[in-house]
């Protein structure tokens, strides 16, 4: 099975993609454009980029997500339907928002999205804290 660009780029210098491959990224895309990812997140262009990941929707079309065996600092993933593609993180210890304001989004609602981390910041950090440990036990 293909699941990172890495083993993408190794398969296709070698010529063993596949219709198969081909079929299975395109899913992995629609999976996660349309926001229907369970235990396993994908980027925009189909690859995986967390197992697991824990999330918490807030409002319609709005989701906060924790990766596993992500990066420190501590911090989350919000994600809009309203505004595919569009990705930004808040740190979870400052509740600082970590990227630049994506375009399209007015300052009140970056603002009752920093809100939202804030309120279930103590659930985030505990799926931080759960997710951290896992990898320290992988690692």
């Amino acid at each position: 099975m293909i699941q990172t660009r890495e083993d993408w780029d190794r398969a296709l210098a070698q010529g063993h993609i596949t219709p198969e491959h081909l079929i299975s990224r395109l899913e992995n895309i629609a999976t996660h454009h349309f926001g229907r990812e369970g235990a396993i997140g994908f980027d925009d262009e189909g690859f995986v980029v967390s197992l697991v990941a824990g999330s918490i929707l807030v409002e319609c079309g709005v989701k906060i997500r924790v990766n596993p065996l992500d990066h420190d600092p501590p911090h989350a993933h919000v994600e809009l339907r309203s505004h595919p593609g569009v990705k930004f993180r808040f740190n979870l210890v400052t509740g600082a928002l970590m990227d630049p304001v994506p375009k399209g989004l007015s300052a009140k609602k970056v603002r009752d999205l920093q809100a939202a981390v804030h309120e279930n910041g103590a659930r985030l950090a505990g799926m931080w804290a759960e997710y951290q440990s896992v990898s320290a036990e992988l690692g």
